[in-house]
């Protein structure tokens, strides 16, 4: 069964949006409107078909308040944002403003109707590219499972302590203070992290430990986007 509804387009290419409105009036939507800037949405319908599709080409830090401002403006709309290429800051942005998809433009033409089809039953889609992200930043070499198996590098209690004070710039006499313990102990357990971490100074020591933080927020931050948009989908289609 063919789903109907209607579609407003924001896009700054007149050719583009052209485009955009044929394959969509192929594919059962009826065009509100086309215009080529967020500001000129004035009359468009507002109900629960009622799909907005922005071409997003402003800064990152514009687009939480664009995605804001449409949706109290046209609150039973559902608003789908494309993008140029996969930006997981940009998702991020995308859907926890409120956004029912985030689409890459480089996607074929029967894959982008039936994503059209999925917002019609209030479904959300993302890239499919948010999964083998998840999957990657999860699986390939496995920074998980090795945590798992070797935590923290297999670093002692008081060895992650004086890391987490190496890696905020401490000295050895400051670090032996604030421990209760010699600067000689100190000493030999910065070397053992050295050894441990297989580095050679307290810099490279001080950036493993960040970017080893850094990879596990972002495998984090993939992982809720994603338990999050199929909480609200129910089904993986949604990310095909």
């Amino acid at each position: 069964m063919e789903l109907s509804g209607s579609a407003s387009l924001v896009m700054s290419n007149a050719l583009t949006r052209e485009g955009l409105s044929r394959i969509l009036s192929d594919n059962g939507f009826c065009i509100a409107q086309s215009v080529s800037d967020i500001e000129e949405i004035t009359d468009c319908e507002d109900h629960d078909r009622h799909i907005i599709i922005v071409d997003y080409s402003y800064c990152e830090e514009k687009i939480d308040g664009d995605i804001q401002n449409i949706l109290s403006r046209f609150p039973r709309s559902k608003l789908v944002i494309l993008g140029d290429d996969f930006d997981i800051k940009m998702l991020s942005h995308v859907f926890f403003a409120g956004a029912h998809g985030y689409i890459i433009k480089n996607i074929a033409y029967q894959a982008f109707i039936a994503k059209m089809h999925l917002i019609l039953m209030n479904e959300k889609v993302a890239p499919s590219n948010l999964i083998d992200a998840v999957i990657d930043a999860s699986f390939t070499g496995n920074p998980l499972e090795e945590e798992a198996s070797n935590p923290n590098h297999g670093l002692s209690e008081r060895e992650q302590d004086i890391l987490q004070r190496l890696v905020m710039g401490q000295p050895n006499k400051l670090i032996s203070r604030e421990l209760g313990v010699s600067e000689a102990t100190v000493k030999v357990s910065v070397q053992s992290i050295f050894r441990k971490m297989s580095v050679k100074n307290r810099t490279q020591a001080a950036i493993m430990a960040k970017d080893y933080k850094t990879l596990r927020k972002a495998v984090y931050v993939l992982t809720l986007i994603a338990v999050f948009l199929s909480d609200s989908a129910d089904i993986f289609p949604a990310f095909a």
